[in-house]
């Protein structure tokens, strides 16, 4: 079955940089502030925070053109950006956790033994 309206390449493209660069966004929040390093649960937070900038440029970028927004669409567009971010979040926090331990987990295997230690 073909596709009605099959998305361009140039707006699949710019969508996955949109993407990315929202989550790298919250992964320099979480390098950048050193008590967010040492936090156990920074990977909840690159998550929420990278899902909640993406909403957020994804819902208003739709609506750049408008010459003027009311005070009750510019309320929809946002509780329609935070709806948008609570679901993305949902489905990017086991990805995050994955990636996380999966990175502390090697990074301790890759360190060589202190014999001092032991």
């Amino acid at each position: 079955m073909r596709w009605i309206n099959p998305p361009s390449w140039r707006y699949i493209w710019t969508f996955t940089l949109i993407c990315l660069v929202s989550y790298l966004i919250a992964g320099l929040i979480v390098v950048g502030i050193r008590f967010m390093r040492r936090a156990s649960y920074c990977w909840l937070f690159v998550a929420i925070v990278g899902s909640l900038v993406l909403a957020v440029v994804y819902k208003f970028k739709l609506y750049s053109g408008a010459d003027g927004i009311s005070s009750e669409m510019f309320t929809a567009r946002v509780s329609d950006a935070l709806e948008s971010a609570l679901w993305l979040s949902i489905f990017t926090l086991p990805i995050s956790a994955a990636v996380y331990y999966v990175a502390r987990a090697a990074g301790r295997r890759l360190q060589p033994e202190n014999p001092y230690w032991n």
